[in-house]
C-alpha cells in the first residue's frame, strides 16, 4: 500500500512538473507569435537583417555602367519616395549621363505641364530667377536645391550646345491648369489674337487666378474645344508665327486644360484617367522629339507610375508605355534600404518619416563603399544566386506624398512585394537614403 502511494505521490509530481513546462511552452510560442506579427505588420523592425547575396558586388557599377539597349526610345527613371534627396539627385546625373552617351534630349518630369513648359523658356535661355523658375514645376517637393541644380544644368548645357544639340524639358502632370492658362493667353498675345481668345479665357477662369465655376463645367469644356479647333485651324498661321516647339506648347496647353477639367469635374479624380492623360503627354512630346530634334526621352516619375507592371491598384502609366513601345521602353527602378523621407503631413506641415523597406538587394549596399550602386538584370546570370533574387519576389520600399499613421505599424502600407525583373529592367539601390530640404 505505501509502495502505491509512493509511486501515485511520483506520477503526480511528474504530471505536476509537465503541465507547468507545457505552460511555460505556450507562453513562449503565444509571444512568440505575438512578436512575429509585430514585426510583419510593423510596430518593430525587422530583427534579422538580410544575408549577403552571391555576386551582388561584382555585378553592379557606378551610373557609368548604364548602358541603354539600340531601339530604346523612352528611358523611364523612378523614384521609390518624393521626399529623398538621393532620388532627386538621380534625375540630373541620370540624365546627364544619357545626354552624354545616348541621343537623349528631353527630361518629361512628373510635374505640371504647364509650369514645366514655361521652365522649358528659361533652361533656352529665357530670362528669369532661377528660384522662381523652379517653383514652376509644380509641387512644393520639386521646391529643393536638387532640382534647382537640374533646372541650372540644363540651361548652362544649352548656353554652350549647339542649335541641334539643346536639351528640354516638359511636364507630363494635368492636376494644375493656371500656367496652361498663362501659355494660351501668352500663345494668343503672339499670334494677335483676332479672335480675342484672351479675353473669353478671362471670361471663364478669371483674369487673376483660376475662377471657374464647377456647375458650368459643360459649358467650359465646350469653349475649350473651340479654342482647340481655332489653334488647329489656323495651325499654319500660328506655327510660322511661333515656331514648331512654341506652337506644340501651345496647341498642348489647350489639350492640358481640357484633360483638367474633366481630371477634376467629370472623372472624379481617376487615378487611371490621370496616368492616361500622363501617358498622352508622354507621347505627344515622344513625337515632337523625334520629328523635330532626333531625340529619345528620358521620363522620370514615382516607381509605381513608371513600372512595367501594375505597381499599385492606382497607378498604369507605366503599363500603357509598356503596351505601346514594348522594348523600346527602358525602366530604371529605384529602392532604399532605410529612408528618412521628407513627407507632407495631414495638416500641410513636413515630417521625417525613418523606415525600412526591407529590401535584401538594397541592404547589399551596406557592404560596399557607396552609399548607391546600379544593376542591370540582363547582365546577371539566371542560375546564379543575384539570378534568383531578381526573379523571386522581393519587399520594396513605396513612399508617396501623403503621410499615414498606418506607415509605423502596417508594413504593407509602405511595402510593394513585387518581381525586380518583371517590374524593371535595371534598378539603383541606395541603403541609406536622407531627406529633401524643401524651400520655405
Amino acid at each position: 500500500m505505501e509502495k502505491q502511494d509512493k509511486e501515485k505521490k511520483m506520477s503526480d509530481k511528474r504530471d505536476k512538473e509537465k503541465k507547468k513546462k507545457n505552460k511555460w511552452v505556450s507562453r513562449g510560442i503565444t509571444l512568440a507569435l505575438i512578436l512575429a506579427a509585430l514585426i510583419y505588420v510593423g510596430a518593430f523592425p525587422t530583427i534579422l537583417r538580410p544575408g549577403r547575396i552571391e555576386g551582388f558586388a561584382e555585378a553592379v557599377t557606378d551610373l557609368s555602367g548604364i548602358r541603354i539597349p539600340e531601339g530604346t526610345r523612352i528611358v523611364a527613371l523612378g523614384e521609390a519616395t518624393h521626399g529623398n534627396k538621393e532620388f532627386q539627385q538621380l534625375k540630373l546625373e541620370v540624365f546627364k549621363h544619357l545626354v552624354e552617351t545616348t541621343n537623349v534630349r528631353a527630361f518629361v518630369l512628373e510635374g505640371d505641364m504647364g509650369g514645366c513648359a514655361l521652365v522649358n523658356e528659361y533652361v533656352q535661355g529665357g530670362e528669369g530667377d532661377l528660384r522662381e523658375v523652379v517653383q514652376l514645376l509644380g509641387y512644393k517637393i520639386y521646391r529643393t536645391d536638387q532640382m534647382a541644380e537640374l533646372i541650372s544644368w540644363m540651361r548652362e548645357y544649352n548656353a554652350k550646345a549647339d542649335e541641334d544639340d539643346k536639351v528640354r524639358i516638359y511636364g507630363m502632370d494635368i492636376q494644375y491648369n493656371t500656367r496652361c492658362i498663362k501659355l494660351l493667353k501668352e500663345g494668343y498675345r503672339k499670334v494677335g489674337d483676332p479672335r480675342e481668345y484672351s479675353a473669353k479665357i478671362d471670361q471663364w477662369f478669371g483674369s487673376e487666378e483660376d475662377q471657374y465655376e464647377p456647375s458650368k463645367v459643360n459649358e467650359i469644356l465646350d469653349f475649350i474645344k473651340e479654342m482647340k479647333a481655332d489653334i488647329q485651324d489656323y495651325k499654319d498661321e500660328y506655327q510660322k508665327i511661333l515656331g514648331t516647339d512654341a506652337y506644340e506648347t501651345f496647341a498642348q496647353a489647350a489639350v492640358n486644360l481640357e484633360y483638367y477639367l474633366h481630371y477634376r469635374e467629370t472623372e472624379n479624380y481617376s487615378h487611371k484617367y490621370r496616368d492616361e492623360r500622363m501617358k498622352d503627354n508622354v507621347s505627344r512630346a515622344l513625337e515632337l522629339e523625334e520629328k523635330e530634334h532626333n531625340s529619345a526621352l528620358m521620363i522620370s516619375c514615382h516607381n509605381d507610375h513608371m513600372s512595367q507592371i501594375q505597381a499599385t491598384a492606382f497607378t498604369f502609366l507605366g503599363v500603357f508605355l509598356q503596351e505601346e513601345y514594348g522594348d523600346a521602353y527602358f525602366t530604371i527602378g529605384t529602392d532604399y534600404y532605410i529612408t528618412d523621407d521628407n513627407i507632407r503631413g495631414s495638416e500641410g506641415s513636413r515630417d521625417i518619416l525613418h523606415l525600412c523597406s526591407d529590401d535584401k538587394l538594397a541592404y547589399q549596399v551596406k557592404n560596399l563603399p557607396e552609399n548607391q550602386y546600379y544593376l542591370d538584370f540582363a547582365r546577371v546570370e539566371a542560375d546564379s544566386e543575384l539570378g534568383k533574387a531578381i526573379r523571386s519576389k522581393v519587399s520594396m520600399g513605396s513612399l508617396g506624398e501623403q503621410y499615414s499613421f498606418l506607415y509605423k505599424f502596417v508594413k504593407k502600407c509602405h511595402q510593394l512585394t513585387h518581381v525586380p525583373m518583371e517590374k524593371y529592367d535595371a534598378m539603383i539601390y541606395v541603403y541609406q537614403a536622407t531627406p529633401i530640404e524643401v524651400w520655405e
